[in-house]
């Protein structure tokens, strides 16, 4: 449970150069930013669900730790 609350968590922090790679340029508007803003709370949306199952993964990681050295 605790690596996979570490893998879950590296992926809430890894980075993506792709700053601003979605937008479509419009020339008299200065680019269509929808599609941009759509992918990024997408990705942000995910990240808070990896996020929340690595917290509850760790929790639970740590409570079996707890019944184990004061059960065993």
């Amino acid at each position: 449970m605790a690596a996979a609350s570490a893998i879950l968590c590296m992926l809430v922090v890894r980075v993506n150069w792709k700053f601003l790679d979605k937008v479509e340029q419009s020339p008299r508007e200065g680019g269509d930013f929808k599609i941009e803003l759509d992918a990024l709370a997408n990705v942000v949306d995910d990240r808070t669900h990896y996020y929340l199952i690595a917290w509850w993964l760790a929790l639970s990681a740590f409570v079996l730790a707890l019944a184990a050295m004061f059960l065993g």
